[in-house]
């Protein structure tokens, strides 16, 4: 079984599609996508961007961002090196499994 889609509701749209676009380089689906929506592939799964998320500095409760999406790394030296990239691209990390 695959997942086909997630959605995450997000306070600020614009940058979180950049986020997913640019940063990670996910694709965008151009005919899926509208003013308040965004649809990004990942893969063969669809990550959903919608408007009126919970805006916090800081992390999140459970309540305020029931999605969690996790990253796969082969190996610590690639966790570090996707670590560094993506500090290196103004990317805030809250917490980090490598030191």
């Amino acid at each position: 079984m695959d997942i086909a889609y997630i959605c995450i509701f997000t306070s600020n749209f614009d940058e979180s599609v950049v986020f997913y676009r640019d940063v990670l380089g996910l694709e965008e689906d151009f005919s899926r996508s509208e003013e308040n929506f965004h649809a990004i592939k990942a893969g063969t799964t669809y990550i959903g961007i919608e408007r009126n998320g919970t805006r916090k500095d800081g992390e999140k409760t459970k309540a305020e961002n029931a999605v969690l999406i996790q990253f796969k790394a082969s190996s610590i030296d690639e966790l570090k090196n996707l670590t560094k990239n993506l500090e290196a691209k103004g990317v805030r990390m809250l917490k980090t499994m490598v030191e």
